[in-house]
């Protein structure tokens, strides 16, 4: 299936009213080159735009068209919009699959029948915005900037993809697609398409649901073999999200424990919150897999390094030894009642001398950690004077580019501000905000980093059918010979 068309068109039709509009006018705010139509048989054209009456009366035909029209219309127009070659196409109607009713699956039938070969996202889908070629086909207003590089966010839900858009994390966000009920295209159809762009430094995902076990797990060896990492939030663990999923999108959520160890073992990191998920895929643009599992942690806090400690240890985390050497020469340049350890309680007596505690950071950056970060939150920069914080930081980035993998924690997600949290990715410090999601992220880079390295396959049986007729009971003893054989257990 090509979907570059589709998610890189170089022209781009928009069929509808109130929901076209939003699209419209978000390709003038993201600033799409390419050529934009808009078809309302409803409206007259006026001198500053035009519109057209169907998809045939168009110049030439579009790469991708938004459809923001009623479920009946869709299935009628879809097959016209294929029939003239269409690169694919953004279906935002509802009431298919998610109905949970016969009507609605007969609806998706047919759909899928009329779109012939041409791919589409949906039914019952916002679209996607490609911030990386500055393309929006989204049914909402776009939020975020254009950006070279960035992580590309799947989602099943297009609300979930709007509150990561608003997200006060400073994270480049290269696409949003949502899925919506996957009629056609499906969350491993889009994982594949964005580990083939170079631009894509790490991928994010919602899902519900997912279509083909054999495929999920072939693009999550795919994104292994590019070192693309992913993390994704799969809901259903409880009964309550599973009916509300099952009302949202017509998805079965399967079982959790099946996801839990097929995540696990393909190294790809499961969140339970957006915030553990956007924190983590700042770390993953920033610095990719942590590979080694030694960490470094400091800040002027020793309240903030015993709650790290705490937090930490429930992770897991290794938190390095500092080599006799590094910790005689940090003696010199702290003062007497400093007690040098990991994490660090620098303690304030060098706050207001930057220069001096820029000596500590040179040095923890001479240790042989994975990580070395700053913990430190700033006051609220409307209020206070940022400038003592902002020399700290200063000498913290300048001394972190000796190893480029330094990280600034703040305990609260609030208290790092945009221009700091800019300043930081330019600089290639990632810029970690909350605690705990922070050290989830910094715990999840080191697994997935892990699971790479000790890579096992989970191979798919091709006919289950046969397996099923032939399914035998086993003793424990027995099972575990069987699974010993197959590499399953050391």
């Amino acid at each position: 299936m090509n979907l570059k068309k589709l998610f890189r068109p170089k022209s781009l039709a928009i069929i509808g009213g109130y929901w076209a509009d939003f699209v419209y006018d978000g390709n003038k705010t993201i600033g799409y080159e390419g050529k934009v139509w808009h078809i309302n048989p409803s409206r007259k054209s006026s001198k500053t735009k035009k519109y057209y009456k169907n998809i045939k009366d168009l110049p030439e035909v579009p790469d991708c068209v938004y459809l923001a029209v009623s479920s009946d219309l869709t299935i009628k127009l879809i097959k016209e919009i294929s029939e003239i070659g269409v690169g694919g196409t953004v279906c935002l109607a509802s009431r298919f699959s998610e109905l949970n009713s016969k009507e609605g699956v007969n609806k998706t039938n047919r759909l899928i029948s009329n779109a012939g070969n041409m791919p589409f996202l949906g039914p019952n889908c916002y679209g996607f915005i490609n911030y990386l070629d500055k393309i929006s086909v989204w049914s909402d207003q776009v939020a975020g900037k254009p950006t070279k590089k960035g992580v590309a966010i799947i989602c099943q839900s297009g609300t979930i993809g709007n509150t990561i858009s608003f997200n006060n994390r400073s994270l480049p966000i290269g696409y949003i697609i949502s899925l919506g009920n996957q009629a056609q295209i499906t969350i491993e159809d889009a994982i594949n398409f964005v580990l083939d762009d170079s631009r894509v430094t790490a991928i994010g995902i919602y899902a519900e649901s997912f279509t083909n076990a054999e495929k999920l797990i072939k693009v999550f060896k795919k994104s292994r073999a590019k070192k693309t990492p992913i993390a994704i939030v799969k809901v259903g663990r409880s009964k309550i999200a599973s009916e509300t999923i099952l009302t949202h999108t017509g998805a079965l959520s399967g079982k959790e424990d099946i996801y839990d160890s097929v995540f696990q073992r393909m190294g790809v990191a499961r969140c339970n919150t957006l915030g553990e998920l956007c924190e983590s895929l700042k770390l993953f643009h920033t610095h990719g897999v942590i590979t080694n599992d030694k960490i470094s942690i400091m800040g002027p806090s020793g309240g903030d390094m015993a709650m790290i400690g705490d937090v930490a240890e429930t992770l897991s985390l290794n938190f390095g030894k500092i080599s006799s050497k590094i910790k005689n020469d940090l003696k010199k340049v702290n003062h007497p009642s400093v007690i040098i350890s990991n994490p660090f309680d620098l303690q304030t007596y060098n706050w207001n001398d930057p220069k001096q505690l820029e000596k500590t950071f040179k040095l923890i950056f001479k240790t042989n950690f994975g990580l070395n970060a700053l913990m430190l939150d700033f006051p609220n920069i409307e209020d206070c004077d940022t400038a003592e914080w902002d020399a700290i930081v200063d000498k913290f980035i300048k001394s972190s580019k000796v190893k480029k993998n330094g990280a600034i924690i703040s305990s609260l997600s609030d208290t790092l501000p945009k221009y700091l949290r800019e300043e930081c990715l330019k600089s290639g410090v990632v810029p970690l905000q909350g605690m705990s999601e922070s050290l989830l992220a910094i715990s999840n880079s080191i697994k997935i980093a892990k699971e790479w390295r000790n890579f096992v396959d989970i191979k798919i049986p091709k006919n289950m059918e046969n397996l099923v007729k032939k399914t035998k009971t086993c003793s424990e003893y027995d099972s575990k010979l069987i699974l010993k054989k197959m590499m399953y257990l050391s």
